[in-house]
């Protein structure tokens, strides 16, 4: 790999220069800090170097894809529902475990009454969390969330789209307005469901070929 051609460095100075001066102005102005506070931060070696490294890690990734929609031909869709009806409640479909966590739930945190909405299932194909694989969809995480009614309904009526046995099915949902995910999969003895904190940093492997349970986005941007 070629090294930075400084002359190329020097030509465009003062240009870069400006561009440094109005960011360490606009990050004061945002965090409130005095800009001298900000260029001494900036001065020390490591944190220059890793500011620059995550820049183009992260310009990277985002030309990686991250998952695979795999019903390439099967149309799914999950008609409009009530919203009455829990995880917590549905021993009858996650027959295997069902977490605590979803048993002392009220109704009204998950559940609403919904529209017919069209679903897509991915599979993982980069190791990634949770924010990196949701977030390569679209920004707005507010449009792929999904009701826990509409999770069950999903579950009854395409189970050969869950994950195999020793994989799981992941599904975006929100409780008390703050995202969390819910963790399907398939065992011996049947479903069983567990919730993670959107914010977890766990990192699911491409090898596990894990699924994603998304609504179809129109402009997904």
């Amino acid at each position: 790999m070629e090294k930075v051609n400084q002359n190329s460095i020097f030509e465009q100075g003062p240009a870069v220069a400006d561009i440094v001066i109005k960011a360490l102005d606009s990050a004061a102005k945002k965090t409130q800090t005095d800009p001298s506070e900000i260029l001494s931060v900036l001065s020390q070696r490591e944190i220059l170097f890793k500011l620059i490294e995550d820049v183009f890690v992260e310009r990277l990734e985002k030309k990686i894809p991250i998952l695979k929609k795999i019903n390439l031909n099967e149309e799914l869709v999950v008609e409009s529902l009530s919203g009455n009806r829990g995880i917590g409640q549905s021993r009858e479909l996650f027959k295997s475990y069902i977490e605590e966590f979803f048993k002392s739930l009220d109704n009204n945190e998950v559940n609403y009454p919904t529209p017919e909405i069209l679903l897509n299932v991915y599979e993982i194909i980069e190791n990634r969390n949770f924010s990196k694989i949701f977030h390569s969809i679209i920004s707005d995480l507010d449009r792929l969330v999904l009701s826990h009614h509409q999770i069950i309904r999903f579950c009854e009526k395409y189970p050969l789209w869950l994950a195999r046995e020793g994989s799981v099915t992941l599904f975006l949902s929100r409780v008390n307005y703050k995202y969390c995910v819910v963790n399907v999969c398939n065992c011996f003895d049947g479903l069983n469901v567990h919730n993670y904190p959107f914010c977890a940093g766990d990192i699911w492997e491409a090898k596990k070929n894990h699924h994603l349970v998304l609504p179809r986005l129109i402009n997904a941007a």
